[in-house]
């Protein structure tokens, strides 16, 4: 369709930067000429999703015009497929169109899509409720609902609190009830308190009133105000603990604190020499007596610090140091996922037992392509036809002809199956699929015996409170049962 392709540019804090629209982005078209422009402007990765097998090629087009731009302007730029679950669910909801009300539908799909490439937790909790709709885990409809949201939640606040949270990223605000020291009620008054006002500092949550000081005093060490004057407002070390981190910045560098360099810290910022041993020499950190310091602080001021020393040390030395495992483009069985919605070894499988409806879209003599309900492509063999001989693949198929098959082969490279239309095969899979299932490992079978003997006893027991009255006209009927007798009798 005119347009159907939809590219936005997200800044690093998650905002829009652009958003286009284009027919094509194949080499030589105007949409390639568009994607280029986007590029330019400083682009990291570009992100490719779509709800259907056509991202297949599309990958390949945004792959060919990236080299293009790399070639011609220097420069490295991943290209990988991009998860939608999160997007797809974001971009229908409220909250999507409240912070984005010019953006079309396709538009903020696309917000979503990028912002779960920049920051995946900040994009599923931006679903709040919503998250327990994604395919968490294959038995969660077993489980209670309200024990699956809190084990849920307190995944984030684990995450959360290990990584931080940009307080001026507005998209990443949906954290801020998972921060120790807020929940929802004071994470939703400071965001609004914050509005499109940016800190500058840790402490304009203070100065500004943004929140009170026991909640400051609980909650800083996990806010991360980026690029701010003083270097140690992005990382998790505490506010009341900023002049021990000083302190062991001049001591590592070994430079004295004379009136000299107080005067430039006055200028620089009080924690200029902490920036400078971050980015110069943080090993250096390593050659300081902590234990020994530490001892000091106890006999001076009464208070025990070797952790929080050690915590700062490592803090650092590796600022934010993010606990989840680096990004990896998706495997192909991810991709499959992504694309199809199939999942290999549960929707999709090839021991012989998937049975799958699709429609024939090509007859060639001796193959026919089957399209699957899910979009995913099937390549049927002339001998997987039919159980009898065929000479020719149109002898027994037409294009828009509907059919059962059998999954014979995945192929995870080619993103397609190899299919049988053979009845012998469709007979075998349907005794499969009516066979009883393997029992799960974890199985309690003594349970399961315990549960039905007291079915079983609870019949019984039912069956001997029924009345019996000795007459020949007496019938145990129900009160439906009875209806049912009378109604038929004059």
């Amino acid at each position: 369709a005119r347009g159907a392709l939809r590219a936005v540019l997200v800044d690093a804090r998650g905002a829009v930067a652009a958003a286009r629209s284009a027919d094509s982005v194949r080499p030589g078209s105007a949409g390639a000429a568009m994607l280029r422009e986007l590029l330019a402007r400083g682009a990291d990765v570009a992100g490719v999703s779509g709800m259907g097998m056509q991202a297949r090629r599309l990958l390949g087009d945004v792959q060919a015009a990236v080299a293009a731009h790399c070639a011609q302007a220097g420069g490295d730029v991943l290209v990988t497929y991009a998860s939608d679950e999160a997007a797809r669910l974001w971009s229908d909801g409220a909250a999507a169109r409240a912070e984005l009300p010019a953006l079309a539908r396709a538009e903020r799909y696309c917000v979503g899509v990028a912002r779960a490439l920049q920051d995946p937790t900040a994009a599923y909790a931006a679903l709040g409720a919503d998250v327990l709709l994604l395919p968490l885990h294959a038995a969660q409809r077993c489980v209670d609902a309200r024990a699956l949201r809190a084990v849920v939640e307190r995944a984030f606040v684990d995450v959360v609190n290990r990584v931080g949270v940009d307080v001026n990223a507005s998209h990443a605000r949906a954290l801020l009830p998972f921060v120790s020291g807020l929940g929802p009620r004071k994470a939703h008054a400071l965001a609004a308190r914050v509005g499109a006002r940016a800190l500058e500092a840790r402490s304009d949550l203070v100065v500004r009133r943004l929140c009170t000081r026991t909640v400051f005093v609980n909650c800083a060490s996990f806010l991360r105000v980026r690029a701010a004057a003083d270097v140690l407002d992005d990382t998790r070390v505490h506010p009341e603990d900023y002049d021990l981190a000083r302190k062991m910045a001049l001591d590592a560098l070994d430079i004295e604190d004379d009136d000299d360099d107080a005067r430039r810290r006055r200028r620089d910022g009080p924690s200029r020499h902490v920036a400078d041993l971050m980015r110069r020499a943080p090993d250096k950190l390593d050659e300081l007596d902590l234990a020994r310091y530490a001892a000091e602080l106890a006999r001076l001021l009464g208070v025990h610090k070797l952790e929080t020393l050690k915590f700062i040390r490592r803090e650092l030395q590796r600022p934010h140091a993010d606990p989840r495992a680096p990004f990896a483009p998706p495997d192909a069985a991810r991709v499959l996922h992504m694309l199809t919605g199939e999942t290999v070894g549960a929707s999709l499988r090839d021991d012989g037992s998937c049975l799958v409806a699709g429609t024939v879209v090509r007859v060639q003599p001796r193959f026919a392509i089957v399209q699957l309900d899910s979009g995913l492509e099937g390549f049927v063999g002339v001998a997987s036809i039919a159980d009898h001989r065929v000479e020719a693949a149109s002898d027994e198929l037409a294009p828009g002809q509907p059919v059962a098959a059998v999954v014979t082969r995945i192929d995870l490279e080619r993103l397609s199956v190899d299919l049988s239309l053979r009845r012998s095969d469709i007979a075998a899979a349907c005794a499969l699929a009516d066979a009883a299932p393997a029992a799960d490992a974890y199985f309690d079978a003594d349970a399961e015996a315990r549960l039905r003997e007291r079915a079983r006893a609870r019949q019984h027991a039912s069956a001997a409170r029924t009345r019996h009255i000795p007459h020949p006209l007496f019938k145990p009927l129900g009160a439906r049962d009875a209806e049912h007798y009378l109604a038929a009798r004059p």
